[in-house]
């Protein structure tokens, strides 16, 4: 194989690489999932067991994370049925202020009986 093929194998090795590597990020960035985990709190008033808490965190509304993902999760932590929903920032990406508004319509349907609190984040 003469020099030049080998650079030019090379580069394109390195470029699927690169490309593969940023979409497998991507796709695992848009993958939702609940996880549930059970914490013993000692000194808890009895009247907390069971307590149900959704956190909501590092969102990050941007031209890659379209609203559809946004209320995805959003559905998914109401149907968690949680007693608290708590927000843990991070909604859109470089403060990019195109998404606020639609990110904050799309968290507007949380709800829980102890309530919604939230943080901006960074």
């Amino acid at each position: 194989m003469k020099r030049r093929a080998f650079l030019r194998t090379l580069a394109a090795a390195g470029t699927g690489a690169v490309v593969g590597g940023a979409s497998l990020g991507v796709h695992e960035r848009l993958r939702m999932q609940v996880t549930r985990a059970t914490l013993s709190v000692h000194g808890l008033p009895p009247s907390f067991n069971g307590f149900k808490i959704a956190l909501l965190t590092d969102l990050h509304r941007s031209g890659l994370v379209p609203a559809s993902l946004i209320e995805e999760a959003v559905g998914l932590a109401m149907a968690e049925q949680p007693d608290l929903v708590v927000l843990g920032g991070d909604y859109v990406t470089n403060f990019d202020a195109r998404f606020a508004g639609p990110v904050a319509d799309a968290l507007g349907s949380l709800s829980a009986p102890a309530g919604v609190v939230a943080v901006l984040g960074n």
